[in-house]
């Protein structure tokens, strides 16, 4: 037996011929680890999710993308090379990876391999179709780890699939791990999802003191991460100051705190220290306000929501093209739910001294 020792992290060896061989003994290999990928790490093995289409997916993803990223160059040929198919039937390359000893098999590039963003599309979907987006980390660090670039556009899609399911967490947990996901939150548009999503639940629950705690809790380990570097607005026509300081994101931030207050009030829980908390947050929220409708004539010409509908400020030509865009992508009525999210925060914040007692604004 000869056996190929090519990393020190990293052992491949074949497989003994006294082994069964054959397509059988391929497919018995386990493809997924019963370790959950968002507990305290993102790992390189699926777990299972008890969906059979949505497994059959990840399978085929991870046997086909992402596992022949983990072998060095000369053994990656072999794996997709025709000419050893014979060889690795015989005596396959393996892997432990995770404590799980993976083997390859032979590959087809141009029968086996699929579309790499079409299949990370299907995934979306059977993830969404399942309510099941805990494999959402592992997927997206597979595809950084075989080199595949998701730009940020596609980021933005992800966000939209995975946020519309109410599956906040799955996201922020892709941000936490960003160097291995490469999932960052550069776009307000983004970030504005997240928020809207926390704020959705809030009010669906009923203001529930529990969901709410819950979105306050989410929502707060959103802010810090938008403190590191690595999550700083880099995609933006505004980069010159931080998300979390824009005028929409503010709004947001602001529903989630009194609505977080008005739960704790309705539970019969002591809300004086929120409510000064939140009084100096609207006194900073009103002046920026006052100080952003003095240089405008209505709340779209803010340059925060110009961000969101650039095509108030194209001719007519392009502003014709643009909708087509868009159009095509069903982006305007996405977005038209930010905007009236944003308004009804802003009353809210602003007008929440009904609900909590009087607040002075000068």
């Amino acid at each position: 037996m000869s056996t190929r020792v090519l990393t020190p992290g990293l052992r491949l060896a074949a497989w003994r011929k006294t082994r069964p061989v054959g397509a059988a003994a391929l497919c018995a290999s386990r493809h997924f680890s019963s370790t959950r990928a968002l507990d305290l790490r993102v790992t390189a093995m699926f777990s299972e999710t008890g969906h059979q289409r949505l497994d059959e997916q990840l399978t085929r993803i991870q046997d086909t993308i992402i596992m022949p990223a983990y072998l060095p160059a000369k053994q990656r040929k072999m794996v997709f090379n025709p000419r050893f198919a014979s060889q690795l039937q015989k005596d396959p390359l393996s892997i432990e990876i995770d404590g799980i000893d993976y083997r390859f098999r032979a590959l087809d590039r141009f029968k086996d391999v699929p579309n790499s963003k079409n299949a990370l599309t299907d995934a979306l979907n059977l993830m969404a179709e399942a309510g099941n987006f805990k494999n959402l980390p592992t997927l997206l660090s597979g595809y950084r780890k075989a080199g595949i670039v998701i730009n940020p556009h596609q980021k933005s899609k992800i966000t939209r699939r995975v946020v519309e399911d109410g599956n906040v967490s799955a996201i922020v947990e892709c941000a936490i791990h960003t160097d291995k996901t490469g999932y960052t939150i550069t776009r307000m548009e983004d970030l504005l999802r997240m928020l809207l999503s926390l704020n959705q639940r809030i009010v669906a629950s009923g203001w529930s003191l529990e969901e709410a705690t819950r979105a306050v809790k989410t929502r707060n380990n959103i802010m810090e991460l938008l403190e590191r570097p690595e999550h700083n607005c880099k995609h933006s026509l505004r980069s010159d100051y931080k998300l979390q300081l824009r005028m929409p994101v503010m709004l947001l931030m602001m529903f989630s705190k009194v609505s977080f207050i008005k739960a704790k009030k309705e539970a019969g829980q002591d809300v004086s220290t929120d409510m000064k908390e939140v009084q100096q947050d609207i006194v900073r929220l009103k002046t920026l306000w006052d100080f952003c409708m003095a240089k405008v004539w209505e709340v779209w010409d803010i340059p925060d929501y110009i961000e969101l509908a650039p095509d108030r400020y194209f001719d007519v030509k392009q502003k014709k093209v643009l909708r087509r865009r868009l159009r095509a992508r069903n982006m305007r009525p996405r977005l038209d739910k930010h905007y009236k999210a944003c308004l009804n925060s802003t009353a809210f914040a602003l007008f929440c001294e009904e609900e909590f007692g009087r607040v002075q604004v000068h």
